[in-house]
């Protein structure tokens, strides 16, 4: 059975070297959680998010470290996420990786949800879980804002400075310990669980990022074709790219780190073409925001890239036959 809320077992690396760092048993662990011990053996396979936060819990119960997730993170390393990570390790900002992050993060699952919040002075990084209230996701959002630092130390170096944490846990009692882990001041007790840092920063470029470098495309264009999920990370760099108003092919296979022809080449093969990514995309976010909040056509036009309303609700009737009003008051 698929899981309704997926994450990668992936992130889990190092779980059993950290539990006997602190003499316990990680299998014991895991049968605590009601998981098999073949999760730890199976990097890419997928759980649900719920089995996994319970899993963080209880490793920090038995190896009595409230801040166990956060070391969990230490030894997070980019290669170690394969093609993901080298197609962030290739754009030209920081801004242009969140769709990337997003894939990561199975933002399409609706179980983990992490915004770029870009006021004037301050940038936010922040995280919400839609299961939130069924399990204590305080380990869950350390290993998250922990592991979304390590890369992106990783990536930046020391450009990349935090001015502050908050985490919507009270529990944490060596919050020194997170304060120099992520070198700025942190806040307990917070309404979300994010970081901020200065919003000048989306704008940085990757210490390793090379313009025009032929190896790293001929790679990347060997990764794009064998990805299995193209359509995903399509889907995540569309609705990143639809925030600015704008998205076309061209500004997807830039974020991709490939050429044009190359990209459309690799949706041929998935049977699928931008248009209808794109299309699928918006009717979506469409669908989503006429559900699920209060925000006006004119606005939901403005978030999908039309120039007007009158041509977002053009293209709504002609998905459904109805105006977006319309199907609102019926799916109600």
């Amino acid at each position: 059975m698929q899981p309704k809320f997926p994450v990668t077992t992936a992130c889990l690396v190092g779980f059993s070297k950290l539990c006997q760092q602190h003499h316990v048993d990680p299998i014991r662990v895991l049968a605590a959680s009601d998981l098999p011990p073949l999760t730890l053996k199976q990097p890419y396979k997928f759980i649900e998010q719920v089995e996994f936060s319970r899993l963080l819990n209880n490793a920090a119960i038995a190896c009595k470290n409230d801040l166990f997730a956060l070391e969990l993170t230490s030894i997070l390393m980019i290669d170690m996420i394969g093609a993901p990570g080298l197609l962030m390790s290739r754009q030209s900002t920081l801004k242009n990786i969140y769709p990337i992050l997003a894939y990561l993060n199975c933002v399409q699952s609706l179980g983990t949800v992490f915004e770029l919040l870009i006021g004037e002075r301050e940038a936010l990084h922040q995280i919400t879980y839609s299961f939130a209230d069924n399990i204590d996701t305080t380990q869950y959002a350390l290993l998250s804002l922990g592991g979304a630092y390590r890369l992106f130390q990783q990536l930046y170096g020391t450009k990349i400075q935090l001015r502050h944490v908050y985490l919507k846990s009270k529990k944490h009692k060596n919050i020194k310990i997170i304060e120099s882990f992520f070198g700025c001041d942190c806040t307990l007790g917070a309404k979300n669980n994010a970081f901020a840092f200065d919003s000048k920063l989306i704008y940085i470029t990757p210490i390793q990022f090379v313009e025009g470098d032929l190896k790293l495309k001929k790679k990347l264009a060997l990764l794009i074709h064998e990805f299995d999920d193209i359509e995903g990370l399509v889907e995540q760099i569309i609705i990143c790219l639809l925030q600015d108003g704008e998205c076309n092919k061209q500004q997807v296979a830039n974020i991709l780190g490939v050429h044009l022809r190359t990209f459309q080449k690799c949706l041929q093969r998935k049977g699928l073409t931008f248009r209808a990514c794109l299309e699928q995309t918006r009717r979506k976010i469409a669908e989503e925001h006429l559900l699920n909040s209060s925000i006006c056509v004119g606005d939901i036009a403005v978030l999908l890239g039309f120039k007007h309303a009158g041509a977002f609700i053009k293209t709504f009737v002609r998905w459904h036959g109805i105006t977006p009003l319309q199907w609102k008051k019926q799916t109600q």
